[in-house]
């Protein structure tokens, strides 16, 4: 997990230099209250900077539009590597940083060990850990 900008925001506001100097840009959250999902306080602890006010900025409740905001270069979002990655690649996004937050969670495909495998969960277990 990283943070991620627009082109436009970025080519606007520039691209943070530093962990403090990302916490004045306009953050967007991602608040969604059926998951726990990585914070910015998360992120900017793992990076280092332990800064007490990060909680101001945008919110919002679906990552899909929390993406959407940053393309539309509404501010900087914490960017799902398997998720931002086409992005990225496209130009769309633009990583702000180097730093990574590792949390731990994964994604695990599970499957009775007496039962076969159709076709498609086989070909879904082999994209899911493509992207691994």
């Amino acid at each position: 997990i990283f943070p991620v900008a627009g082109t436009s925001y970025a080519a606007k506001f520039g691209l943070p230099q530093s962990a403090a100097e990302l916490a004045t840009h306009r953050l967007i959250h991602l608040e969604e209250p059926y998951r726990e999902a990585a914070s910015w306080d998360e992120w900017f602890q793992s990076a280092g900077a332990n800064l007490s006010d990060t909680a101001r900025g945008l919110r919002i409740n679906d990552y899909g539009l929390v993406i959407q905001g940053v393309m539309e270069g509404q501010g900087i979002a914490l960017g799902w590597r398997h998720l931002a990655e086409r992005l990225l690649a496209s130009g769309l996004l633009v990583p702000v940083t180097d730093h990574v937050l590792k949390t731990g969670k994964a994604f695990y495909v599970v499957w009775p060990k007496n039962r076969e495998l159709s076709d498609n969960a086989r070909k879904v277990r082999d994209w899911l850990a493509e992207q691994a």
